[in-house]
């Protein structure tokens, strides 16, 4: 049980570190297609908002949907969804990295 709490903390701090690092440098360049990349999970919470108020189409024909705060809290919800999708994504790792420190020592 002190293996499992020990990479558990590790990748929660590791998954921490990931989320914060990824976001500065997307929010250093957004317009880059970079940051479309290190923030992918931000628009699937915001499509499940759904679409908002129809405000027209551009000029190749595309509907345009005005952002209400509804897409603004899930995009929130996304861009902190990164903690826990980094954390399980690092957990491996961790568990694998401290059972074989446990392995050196004992």
């Amino acid at each position: 049980m002190k293996l499992f709490s020990r990479a558990l903390w590790a990748s929660l701090v590791v998954g921490t570190l990931i989320t914060i690092v990824v976001t500065l440098l997307a929010f250093a360049n957004p317009q880059s297609g970079l940051s479309g990349i290190l923030l992918w999970q931000v628009p699937l919470f915001v499509r499940l908002a759904g679409n908002g108020p129809l405000l027209g189409y551009d000029a190749a024909g595309q509907p345009m949907y005005e952002g209400t705060p509804v897409h603004l809290l899930f995009g929130l919800i996304g861009l902190a969804a990164g903690v826990p999708i980094y954390t399980v994504a690092t957990f491996p790792f961790a568990w694998l990295y401290h059972r074989r420190g446990d392995a050196k020592r004992g």
